[in-house]
């Protein structure tokens, strides 16, 4: 029968069942309106009726004393430190290599894609576990054969790649330290990183040895640099006044061979990495990690993955820098994956998806992205999304992971087209996924009896755009709202977690389990780590609330850093004498020892008045709103009001100004007195919607074209604002709108025009 026939027979059958039914899908464009409140409602329900998870123990053995130390349920005992039978034994990332190299001689582990002559892009080449221990090998001797001994500090410099890989694994092979040094850094942030960490020798692609280069004299401690990716070109000159040596890659490669050393494994007590964190504030710091530190976490995530299986494959995109796609390697040559690398910049990336998003049914496939990681053979993607979503067929992997900032927009991309699709593939998609709803909010896991209908009929050319074969999708890094999560869950048809980190836990501290029906939450501690919540009264956050203890977490265990690197006080402002790493989130216990993250307890900051605000917090409700893409809330303790500078969204916005015969440039409908009032009516309706308080409402907003970006370093590498920019770059813009409010009288006030296309508005608070 032809799709067509089809979807003639079933039109008769697609009217909702009743009112409610035919706007459940269409009511909030994203995350967290009465939607997710409904959701919320509907989980907490099911959560009582399921076994726990996690369960709370006392943290000190007395008679009266509370039980508010939480730990999976099925390790109450013990918090595991590695892996269990038959990997009792490794114990560091050179065991965990050694095993895989041992067990998995021939299975593809690293591989990319090569262009011809005419740029087109090949099959996957492929370097088995058995080829790159060799060349692991290799790298490590020629390091010490050109006199990097073992322990010292060793700098990756790049995208992510094999070289990277390999390179960071030769480090441990010979018990030296990797130190990993974002792409995107610019020459300050390098020579901060080489100079603090001292560097003895650095890895780098040559797309990033000019930056490199034109610090390195001022970079002492600097000895070597090793460079991949310069094909036939002469390597230049090192500038004068540095004494530091200029090699390829392979040259060390070959030089290894010539003269081969020992390995020099390392212990599970010695420093593994430094993690520099991106930066939010002030000079990044440096976060201690044992080899036994990032093996006890990797040991956790391990015991969940009952579905994988060697040679499955993951697309690595996020940042190896970051502890994410760290621990995500880690795991993945562990169990035996197979891995392809993005190359490409993710900020573009991530811009580039809305223009690739799909109308999922099966008579108008469209293309769908997301972002792979997570565990499993490696091979290496890049440039941008059209690329990478031919790695992605050419790949089929198994495992998907991102963050909401992408699956929102997917969210909000896929309801707009199937809003506009013709009435019977609307009502097909309505009817298919209110009845896939339906079925896992009653907790049952396979989408009910027509589920497989319904993936056949309606989404699997969702899952053939991402190869077919996936079996996770993971989101973290911030928290992805219930609707977009169940959204996620009913169209992908394949286990989709939420987990929670942080580079000082060696990554994931909490993850929702696979049989788990419930969402809106980050799940339950990995077996590895314990968390309590403590009191945060200026915030009104108390252990005693009722019915979910809230406060600050704080997890302890054997995935918990040594500290900051070269800073004791800095350490001490976050570890406490009881070994307790406090995170600086806000959480709260739901049923079954789940975590929800509600707030932020950093970057907080008190009004006039006294009132406490959590500015991310604010910032995530405003961009709920489908006119708003960034935000930055504002507050000056000498002022009783917030004030916001907005990024508008132009997928939505240009459509909506086209409708009004408005402008069609950025800059100019940033100064439209209509485009302003429809901005900050929409985030005061989201704000209503979020029941923030009177004082969390913003009085006044100014728009800006230009999104924040890490290329105009407003956003750290991992996407966070760098708060401290954004109030020296936008200072004018906050000063007239300050101004604006105390000069102005009740109601609407007029639009004041800033510089450089910027147009901000004062209101009345909703």
């Amino acid at each position: 029968m032809s799709a067509s026939h089809r979807l003639s027979v079933l039109q008769g059958q697609l009217a909702p069942t009743n009112a409610a039914e035919a706007q459940q899908l269409f009511l909030s464009p994203t995350a967290g309106r009465q939607g997710d409140q409904d959701v919320a409602d509907r989980m907490e329900e099911l959560m009582q009726q399921t076994e726990p998870y996690a369960v709370p123990l006392p943290e000190k053995l007395q008679p009266d004393g509370p039980w508010n130390v939480y730990r999976a349920a099925h390790s109450t005992r013990k918090l595991l430190c590695n892996f269990d039978a038959p990997d009792q034994d490794v114990f560091t990332l050179y065991d965990n290599w050694e095993t895989a190299v041992a067990r998995f001689p021939h299975v593809p582990a690293l591989g990319w894609r090569k262009r011809d002559v005419n740029g087109n892009l090949g099959a996957y080449t492929w370097l088995t576990y058995s080829q790159a221990g060799d060349i692991r090998t290799s790298l490590g001797s020629g390091l010490l054969q050109l006199g990097i001994p073992p322990k010292s500090m060793l700098g990756l410099y790049s995208v992510n790649c094999k070289e990277w890989v390999l390179l960071d694994a030769a480090a441990h092979a010979y018990s030296m330290t990797s130190v990993p040094l974002y792409d995107t850094l610019g020459p300050d942030a390098v020579e901060y990183i080489c100079n603090h960490a001292e560097l003895a020798a650095v890895g780098c692609s040559a797309a990033v040895l000019p930056t490199l280069l034109s610090c390195i004299a001022r970079c002492p401690s600097l000895k070597l640099l090793v460079v991949w990716g310069a094909g036939t070109a002469q390597l230049p000159e090192v500038p004068a006044g540095s004494s530091c040596r200029l090699v390829t890659l392979d040259q060390v490669e070959s030089l290894g061979r010539r003269h081969p050393r020992a390995h020099v494994p390392p212990r599970p007590s010695d420093i593994a990495t430094i993690c520099y964190t991106s930066g939010t504030t002030g000079t990044p710091k440096g976060a201690v990690l044992t080899h036994a530190n990032l093996i006890a976490d990797a040991a956790g995530t391990c015991e969940l993955l009952d579905d994988w299986q060697p040679g499955d494959r993951h697309i690595s995109y996020l940042p190896l820098a970051h502890i994410y796609e760290r621990n995500n390697m880690t795991v993945a040559v562990h169990l035996g994956g197979s891995v392809g690398f993005y190359s490409g910049n993710v900020t573009e990336l991530l811009d580039d998806v809305l223009r690739q998003l799909p109308l999922q049914t099966a008579t108008n496939a469209g293309p769908d992205k997301c972002h792979v990681c997570c565990c499993g053979s490696v091979g290496f993607c890049r440039g941008n999304v059209t690329e990478l979503l031919d790695d992605v067929l050419a790949l089929q992997p198994q495992l998907f992971v991102s963050v909401p900032r992408l699956w929102n927009r997917i969210y909000d991309r896929v309801m707009a087209t199937m809003r506009e699709a013709n009435p019977v593939k609307r009502r097909l998609f309505e009817r298919a996924f209110a009845y896939k709803r339906a079925a896992l909010e009653a907790g049952d896991m396979s989408g009910g009896r027509w589920g497989p209908f319904w993936d056949r009929l309606v989404f699997s050319k969702v899952r053939e755009r991402l190869g077919g074969r996936v079996k996770y999708m993971t989101t973290g890094a911030s928290p992805i709202s219930a609707e977009v999560m169940m959204f996620l869950r009913v169209c992908f048809g394949c286990h989709v977690l939420e987990g929670y980190g942080m580079t000082e836990t060696s990554c994931t501290i909490t993850i929702t389990r696979m049989d788990d029906p419930t969402i809106g939450h980050v799940g339950a501690p990995l077996s590895c780590c314990e968390i309590k919540l403590v009191d945060i009264p200026e915030m009104h956050y108390m252990t005693t609330d009722q019915p979910h203890p809230r406060g600050e977490v704080c997890v302890r265990g054997p995935t918990v850093f040594q500290g900051y690197y070269k800073a004791p006080e800095q350490t001490a402002e976050v570890m406490d004498a009881d070994g307790w790493f406090h995170t600086g989130d806000v959480g709260a216990w739901l049923p079954g020892g789940r975590l929800r993250i509600i707030d932020r307890k950093k970057n907080i900051f008190k009004l006039a008045q006294g009132e406490y605000i959590a500015p991310e917090k604010i910032e995530n409700v405003y961009t709920r709103s489908p006119l708003v893409l960034q935000a930055f809330v504002y507050g000056d303790s000498l002022k009783a009001q917030l004030v916001a500078v907005v990024v508008p969204d132009p997928e939505t916005l240009l459509p909506w100004a086209k409708e009004r015969n408005l402008p069609q440039d950025m800059p100019s409908l940033c100064r439209e007195r209509a485009v302003i009032q429809a901005v900050m009516h929409s985030m005061q309706q989201e704000g209503k919607a979020a029941q923030l308080r009177g004082f969390e409402h913003v009085a006044a907003v100014s728009l800006i074209p230009e999104p924040f970006t890490v290329e105009n370093d407003m956003l750290t590498p991992t996407f966070k604002l760098k708060r401290n920019v954004a109030r020296e770059q936008y200072q004018g813009l906050i000063d007239g709108m300050y101004d604006s409010l105390a000069g102005a009288g009740e109601g609407d006030r007029e639009v004041a025009v800033g510089s450089g296309g910027a147009g901000s508005m004062a209101g009345r608070r909703p």
